[in-house]
């Protein structure tokens, strides 16, 4: 994506795609949460297809599923 200033702020948005499990996408949103870094989580999508669900079964991903996040790090801007 492309940086957004705003006024008092600007928006730097980053995607990241990833199999995993609930338990480390929920570990992760942990982490962001105890950043010193301003994180918004813009936009988070889960997939789960039957076929593909079946398919990652087959290679022993059965706890895993494929999830997409935007999310973006603000920077705030001092007034002068």
């Amino acid at each position: 994506g492309r940086r957004r200033n705003y006024n008092t702020y600007v928006a730097t948005p980053y995607a990241v795609e990833v199999y995993t499990s609930y338990k480390s996408l929920v570990n992760f949103l942990n982490d962001v949460e105890k950043s010193n870094r301003l994180v918004t989580l813009d936009k988070f999508e889960l997939s789960s297809q039957v076929k593909q669900v079946q398919a990652m079964a087959k290679d022993g991903l059965t706890d895993k599923r494929p999830m997409s996040l935007e999310m973006s790090t603000l920077t705030l801007i001092k007034q002068k």
